[in-house]
């Protein structure tokens, strides 16, 4: 049985208003729906690979909206460096930031992608 505090949060919960919420990573409406899809989904890839020196480099890969600043998606570059992020909208521009998790060197960051 449903505490009466619990029911009342999970009521007020309920009842937020549908516009996307810029503190979750993966961009959900207030109900928990995907919403990043319906806005940056489309047809285009934005990858790379990521290198220290000449070396390919395991690092944290982050993709943000340029304009807003809004994370659209994040992944761990593989073995060999790479990195991708398919299913994006063509219209907008995108910057990437690629972090160091052992602190040694500074993010690396793309500014203005357009997806191809």
């Amino acid at each position: 049985m449903i505490n009466i505090a619990l029911r009342k949060t999970l009521l007020e919960w309920s009842t937020l208003p549908k516009r996307p919420s810029v503190f979750v990573n993966q961009l959900r409406l207030a109900r928990g729906h995907d919403y990043a899809h319906a806005i940056w989904g489309g047809t285009g890839t934005v990858s790379g690979v990521i290198k220290v020196g000449a070396l390919a480099a395991i690092r944290r890969v982050r993709l943000y909206e340029a304009s807003t600043g809004v994370l659209i998606r994040e992944q761990w570059a593989g073995i060999d460096g790479s990195y991708s992020f398919a299913g994006l909208n063509k219209d907008y521009k995108y910057t990437v930031t690629a972090t160091d998790y052992s602190g040694t060197y500074n993010d690396v960051i793309k500014a203005n992608i357009s997806p191809i």
